[in-house]
């Protein structure tokens, strides 16, 4: 397993947000600013992400999208950065390189 640290940063105020690396929830702080952080470990052989953000007030009629910004940073590997974006709800998985 590789211990990782995970920060979202969001374009829209979100109702709900969850990671999960596999099937194992991680845990989210929240800083005030609009930042989750997290601690998670990643298992090589399935290194999948799941990030699902419901939004506090979705866009009804308004063009746009809303974005999610994730960072995961490991010890030994290079900082992983992938934007998730969508025109409602995020509910959507990457594939890391590690």
């Amino acid at each position: 397993m590789i211990p990782a640290r995970a920060r979202i940063t969001l374009s829209e105020i979100a109702g709900y947000i969850a990671l999960k690396s596999g099937e194992q929830p991680v845990e989210l702080k929240h800083d005030g600013t609009g930042v989750f952080t997290g601690e998670l470990e990643i298992d090589p052989a399935n290194p999948i992400l799941f990030l699902h953000v419901a939004c506090a007030s979705p866009k009804i009629g308004v063009e746009g999208s809303n974005f999610a910004k994730l960072v995961i940073e490991a010890d030994g590997e290079e900082t992983f950065t992938h934007v998730f974006d969508s025109k409602g709800d995020i509910d959507d998985f990457v594939e890391l390189p590690f």
